[in-house]
């Protein structure tokens, strides 16, 4: 059985569930491989230029299809008590930990990195060309539908699109919480 999606946007943030990090990276590596999933972004960028798009919530975690303009830069950050798992579909990301001795990884495109709660680390469109990524966070962030505190379009304002992505990626019991 699939998960509906019916009441996904305003997750219960209280809950304190989380998926493992193999899970967000099934989620992650499902998300990447979708045709065309780039239709999904919306048409114009915010005041950096990145374009994303939520592309899921529930009470366990946030998935985010994200496009990164050449020489896009992201600044240290980290992502509170959330896990992260980023995949690259398109192009190529470079990425510095907050520990400068970790250096610079590049992750070109079916490469993916994994944070944990309380990592910092900057990321950036060192490419020629723009890049795709998916970022799984788990537990969801504290703040539903904002990416660094800026509201975003989501997904789910293509209800059809949104619902054959989903049953074609998570099962119903990694939505659930289990994994």
């Amino acid at each position: 059985m699939m998960t509906t999606l019916d009441g996904l946007d305003q997750p219960d943030r209280r809950s304190g569930r989380s998926l493992g990090v193999a899970a967000m990276h099934d989620i992650a590596g499902g998300f990447v491989v979708v045709p065309d999933i780039e239709r999904l972004l919306p048409t114009s960028g915010i005041s950096d230029g990145h374009r994303q798009v939520l592309l899921v919530a529930t009470p366990t975690f946030e998935a985010w299809l994200i496009e990164w303009p050449t020489g896009a830069e992201l600044a240290f950050h980290d992502h509170g008590c959330s896990s992260a798992v980023v995949h690259v579909r398109t192009g190529a990301l470079i990425e510095q930990r907050g520990d400068v001795r970790w250096g610079w990884r590049h992750l070109g495109p079916g490469a993916s990195t994994t944070l944990p709660p309380g990592a910092t680390h900057t990321v950036r469109n060192a490419g020629r060309a723009p890049a795709v990524s998916v970022h799984v966070y788990s537990p969801p962030p504290v703040v539903a539908g904002t990416k660094a505190g800026r509201p975003v379009e989501r997904a789910s304002e293509r209800s059809s699109e949104r619902r054959r992505l989903m049953d074609r990626v998570v099962p119903a019991e990694r939505a659930g919480g289990t994994g």
